[in-house]
């Protein structure tokens, strides 16, 4: 059995992978850290810049993976995000957040839910 650590780790791979394959979308960067977070996956969607969370759980004893994006995840994601768009001065790009929720399971491997414009930036 993987561990936590582990999981997290090949749900955001088999995101990614999702991403590119699926969506056809440009990874920009992955792991994106500032000291006050993370964005797991920064991504290009045509002309639309996509921070994506990748929530990876193996049941959903304790609710559905997205629901752990509560608001003062939120506020950090969207905190994150200001510190890349100054950092690579892209401020005049769109821009969204997506929740990618990852499952599972031993016998059938990942199964992937992908809710775009996750939620709406605060001021």
């Amino acid at each position: 059995m993987m561990n936590h650590t582990d999981l997290g780790g090949q749900g955001e791979e088999a995101a990614a992978t999702y991403l590119k394959k699926y969506c056809h979308y440009t990874i920009i960067r992955r792991n994106y850290r500032t000291r006050i977070g993370e964005i797991d996956i920064i991504a290009k969607d045509k002309d639309i810049l996509v921070f994506v969370e990748v929530k990876t759980r193996r049941n959903e004893h304790c609710g559905r993976p997205s629901e752990s994006v509560e608001r003062h995840k939120q506020w950090k994601l969207q905190r994150v995000a200001l510190t890349y768009l100054t950092q690579y001065a892209c401020w005049n790009r769109p821009c969204r957040f997506d929740v990618i929720e990852v499952f599972f399971q031993e016998s059938s491997g990942f199964t992937l839910n992908h809710i775009r414009n996750a939620f709406i930036v605060s001021s």
